[in-house]
């Protein structure tokens, strides 16, 4: 457990020791690159029992890789009936006849893309990073980036989608929106942050767009099957539930808390609401899909397209209102306070990410146990 926090710690250490260097583009660079090495050897180089979902890919990898022919077919083949979608079967194939035949190179190869993407989405949103990194991880928001790997792809992509669309290169952006479907079609709901963005941000419309998210909440069970999700395994989980989830419930609350945040401290002025405004959408489709997920929690994993640009806003907020000497705790208080939520996750709620015991991957294992209850 103390290897978990000491790796949390190690991104305020990080942010300290960049204080140190002249020049802020210095400063931001010696962030990203430690924090570049921290992430990826971190979860790149993870045993299996670490995380929810690393053993499943590593076990479906190894019998891909041990029963495909892949000289005999090409490279874009996939199977139409597996559960995985099209772009991560094409994806697999890539690394098994290119890179290698090494079931965990999936796990390498996809922390490498997930660390370089998360780094570069925050290099263009924030002077923090490495206090970006911190709140991430203490919050266990980056946790389930590295978990669902197929999603975590689609995630990546979805970062090219937001920089396309904010740069009117809307072609790009819906060819973005495309290929990160192929790999997980939760990305269907890039089309939320847009629609917001075309609604004028008055006090009126966001309230109203927060009640009727609450409303589409409460009836979820009924809108599901008529979409066509009514035998879902996870619609059917969900409706056994008879309370709402601890863990979406304070993840639906930190989110809210970090937009309360930026709306009292770093929005003073509404030309700066127009200017983030793609941003923003951004930010309020992270609330409005964390409220849906709190009866039916499969829903959650749509947060992971937005849940970072909440994040963003609130640390670019909390060094602003730094500047009010009044406020100078507000930071430590911040990082109490995330410090011990993750404590306690660890502690009583490990069954969540399987975080503790902490240990590499060992190579030298020639039959790797991949069941582990879970």
């Amino acid at each position: 457990m103390s290897v978990i926090i000491l790796f949390c710690l190690s991104f305020l250490l990080v942010e300290y020791i960049s204080w140190h260097f002249k020049g802020e583009k210095v400063q931001k660079n010696t962030q990203i690159v430690i924090c570049f090495l921290l992430l990826f050897i971190f979860f790149g180089f993870r045993d299996l029992p670490i995380l929810n979902d690393t053993a499943h890919y590593y076990r479906h990898v190894r019998h891909l890789f041990s029963n495909t022919p892949f000289d005999n077919t090409p490279w874009y083949t996939f199977d139409s009936s597996s559960n995985f979608e099209e772009g991560f079967q094409i994806f697999l194939r890539i690394i098994g006849l290119v890179i290698s035949k090494e079931p965990y190179s999936l796990i390498i190869i996809t922390s490498l893309i997930t660390t370089a993407s998360l780094l570069w989405f925050l290099n263009k949103s924030t002077s923090h990073v490495a206090f970006a990194v911190f709140v991430l991880m203490t919050s266990t928001l980056l946790l389930g980036y590295y978990s669902a790997i197929r999603q975590s792809l689609a995630v990546s992509v979805s970062y090219i989608f937001y920089w396309c669309y904010k740069n009117k290169y809307y072609k790009s952006a819906i060819m973005c929106g495309v290929v990160a479907y192929f790999f997980h079609h939760s990305s269907v709901m890039l089309i939320l942050p847009v629609a917001l963005y075309h609604i004028p941000f008055t006090r009126r419309n966001i309230l109203l767009t927060m009640a009727t998210a609450i409303v589409v909440s409460l009836g979820i069970y009924k809108i599901l099957p008529l979409l066509g999700y009514g035998d879902s395994k996870y619609l059917v989980t969900g409706m056994e539930r008879e309370a709402v989830p601890l863990a979406q419930l304070l993840d639906t609350l930190f989110i809210l808390a970090c937009l309360l945040f930026y709306y009292i401290y770093g929005n003073k002025y509404k030309e700066e609401i127009e200017k983030d405004k793609l941003y923003v959408s951004f930010a309020l489709s992270a609330l409005i899909v964390n409220i849906w997920a709190l009866p039916c929690l499969a829903l959650f994993r749509f947060g992971m397209f937005f849940s970072q640009y909440a994040v963003v806003l609130f640390i670019n907020s909390l060094y602003q209102a730094e500047a009010d000497k009044r406020l100078k705790i507000l930071k430590y208080t911040v990082v109490a306070i995330l410090v011990l939520r993750i404590l306690i996750v660890l502690i009583y709620r490990n069954g969540w990410f399987h975080l503790v015991p902490y240990s590499f991957f060992d190579f030298s294992l020639e039959h790797q146990k991949t069941l582990f209850g879970y």
